[in-house]
């Protein structure tokens, strides 16, 4: 009997994990889960599928994951813009902050001498 060479992939997408095997015809939807905890999800398939590896196949495993620094720059940018917007609202307030304050002063004059 040829080897057969075939992949399987476990995947995260539209709250499900799937399984992509090269052997079917179509994905397989799993087990409903979320972005932050599909990799717990998967544990078990994963073991179940090293366990069936056990009579002697061999098989290899890798990990597509995101690619984190260009998530990581946005959320820099986007802090930094948050960051300059709150900057220019504080400099607003305080160009503000002197007429206040002499409204503030006379208010309490005004009352001192009554």
């Amino acid at each position: 009997m040829e080897d057969i060479f075939h992949f399987v992939s476990y995947i995260y997408k539209n709250g499900y994990v799937w399984e992509l095997d090269g052997l079917n015809q179509a994905p397989i939807k799993l087990e409903q889960c979320n972005v932050r905890n599909w990799t717990e999800v998967v544990k078990p398939y994963l073991v179940t599928r090293m366990q069936s590896a056990e009579d002697g196949s061999l098989f290899n495993m890798m990990a597509v994951t995101d690619a984190t620094l260009p998530i990581k720059l946005r959320d820099i940018a986007d802090k930094t813009r948050l960051l300059e917007t709150y900057t220019q609202r504080i400099e607003s307030e305080k160009l503000r902050l002197p007429e206040h304050e002499t409204a503030l002063g006379k208010h309490e004059q005004s009352k001192s001498r009554t």
